[in-house]
């Protein structure tokens, strides 16, 4: 998986915004192709359907997200409007989310 790094802060806005099942849109692929489901949990745990990686999640700021696990960190622009996360790795490449739950 491609992405950058940046350094740990939390924003607690977003955190609780962002809490719930998202799916990726209709014809998106996925973050790097394999990721089209993200769990958020209160308390900043996040699952991804990819092999049920999970570990937890942060806001360095209010442009990224970063996910930490015992695989490594990743970190993404994001937008959040709503029921549509839209996930922009490193190259660009934007992966729109939708809400499925709370």
């Amino acid at each position: 998986m491609t992405a950058a790094l940046f350094g740990v802060s939390c924003s607690g806005k977003s955190g609780s915004n962002i809490v719930g099942t998202w799916q990726a849109a209709q014809g998106d692929k996925g973050i790097d192709g394999v990721i089209t489901g993200i769990q958020f949990l209160q308390g900043g745990t996040f699952i991804f359907n990819y092999m049920n990686t999970s570990g937890n999640y942060s806001f360095p700021d209010s442009t990224h997200i970063k996910f930490q696990s015992p695989g490594g960190t990743l970190a993404f622009n994001f937008t959040l409007s709503g029921n549509l996360l839209t996930i922009t790795d490193a190259n660009g490449v934007s992966t729109r989310f939708q809400r499925t739950s709370n």
